[in-house]
């Protein structure tokens, strides 16, 4: 039996405000997260730290500035009052049509 092997992809932490959690990583970690962009159809935006061996942590929030955007953010960021862990991806290579 071939044994499958799993490696995190990422990992996703939602912040109710993206600059304050980009300042407070840094300050903790020694590292800046890099801003990764917004996801206009989704309401949020993020920035990403790499953690090495093609993993890495995405910091997520609201984009308050997509006023075009309605209703529940994803992955309901905008219910988000304390930083919260929210998800974690793995990578795969078997994945079915249309996924």
């Amino acid at each position: 039996m071939k044994k499958l092997v799993r490696e995190v992809d990422h990992l996703v932490y939602c912040v109710p405000n993206l600059e304050e959690a980009i300042a407070w990583f840094e300050e903790q970690a020694g590292v800046r997260p890099v801003v990764g962009g917004k996801h206009p159809t989704k309401g949020t935006k993020n920035a990403l730290v790499n953690l090495g061996n093609k993993c890495y942590l995405e910091l997520l929030a609201a984009d308050c500035e997509n006023t075009s955007f309605s209703g529940n953010r994803w992955m309901g960021v905008n219910t988000i009052e304390t930083p919260t862990m929210t998800r974690w991806s793995l990578k795969s290579e078997h994945l079915a049509n249309g996924c």
